[in-house]
């Protein structure tokens, strides 16, 4: 049973790391980011992108293995530079290009530190690491990406561990489960495990069961951030929920489950409900909180709290229709402001 709780806390905390690491990244690399921003195109390549991996290293263990050790290394490395960043930031004594180096190196260490003593441990570590830097770097303004690819991959994650096995070409055998059992014998990062301290219990969980339910998770941070709502805990709730139920259905079942299957309904009623119990469903999709996730960020970062009350009067997320309204008093204000300047400039020419 301890299993479960580590499962638990350990999926809390990399959930909430992410998004305090997202307020680094909004506040600090948003033009980068914002370059990389999630759009209708990521929810085609992602399900197809990983279907062809998952087909490779079940046809191919052994040319899969070499794909997936480089994968991980490359990607570990880029992740953990990217969560040591803001921690060597705040060596201001130091020049710049010392901090570079040492980011570099406890990267490095890490990585090496994996290869060298090849536990779970050191496996969970790095797949810790990989999720919160990931789910940190996903940059979407707008709600309906992250439902819309839950939704696919919902039925991916059904296909792949359920479907596959009808799959002539397959041979009767679950194309996610095999790909589980090479990445378990292999110790990859591409999932956590957690082992009981007390007996014999053992529970696994991949890192997509982890990160594509951040995606959203993390944007209802944003919104919780900035509106005074509560979808972050009602969306984060629902997906313990789900992560529960999938333990229960492993327990009766004694066969691999797709987590998904589970996990997305059960955020689904959290997000959802919340939003038909504020009456601010509506809203929510309707909101791009591209133009307000600089002035956000910064403001938490310069130790300002971004729930403030003048941030809550400008506008609060309890009224949908009053919201609509201040949404658009704030676009009409935001033209006629560049309207003003473009007539400036024009005069200066003149």
């Amino acid at each position: 049973m301890d299993e479960i709780i580590q499962l638990i806390l350990c999926v809390i905390v990399v959930h909430y790391l992410s998004c305090l690491y997202k307020q680094y990244t909004l506040a600090s690399l948003f033009s980068s980011v914002k370059e990389a921003s999630m759009t209708w195109k990521h929810i085609i390549i992602i399900p197809v992108v990983s279907s062809l991996v998952l087909v490779l290293i079940f046809f191919f263990p052994k040319i899969g293995k070499y794909f997936l050790y480089f994968s991980v290394f490359f990607t570990g490395f880029t992740c953990f530079y990217l969560i040591f960043t803001p921690l060597t930031e705040k060596l201001n004594s130091l020049p710049d290009n010392l901090k570079y180096f040492i980011t570099c190196v406890l990267a490095v260490f890490v990585i090496v530190m994996y290869i060298m003593v090849h536990t779970t441990f050191t496996t969970n570590l790095v797949g810790i690491g990989v999720a919160i830097a990931i789910q940190s770097l996903l940059y979407v303004s707008k709600v309906y990406i992250p439902v819309v690819l839950l939704t696919v991959m919902f039925f991916y994650d059904i296909f792949w561990v359920f479907g596959s096995v009808l799959v002539p070409v397959f041979d009767g055998k679950s194309v996610m489960v095999e790909t589980a059992k090479t990445a378990t014998s292999l110790k990859l990062p591409l999932l956590l495990e957690f082992h009981s301290i007390f007996g014999d219990g053992h529970f696994m969980i991949g890192l997509g069961d982890i990160v594509l339910p951040g995606i959203l998770i993390n944007f209802t941070y944003c919104l919780d951030r900035f509106y005074k709502t509560k979808y972050f805990f009602c969306t984060l709730g629902g997906y313990i929920f789900g992560l529960l139920l999938t333990i229960l259905m492993l327990w009766k079942f004694r066969v691999g489950q797709p987590a998904l299957l589970y996990l997305v309904p059960s955020m689904f009623v959290g997000f959802f409900g919340h939003g038909f119990y504020t009456k601010t469903l509506k809203t929510a999709f309707s909101m791009n909180l591209s133009d307000n996730y600089t002035q956000l960020f910064q403001d938490s970062l310069s130790g300002n709290d971004p729930q403030s009350d003048q941030m809550h009067q400008e506008i609060v997320l309890h009224d949908p229709e009053e919201m609509v309204e201040q949404l658009d008093k704030r676009e009409d204000e935001k033209k006629r402001a560049e309207d003003t300047k473009d007539n400036i400039y024009s005069i200066e020419l003149d």
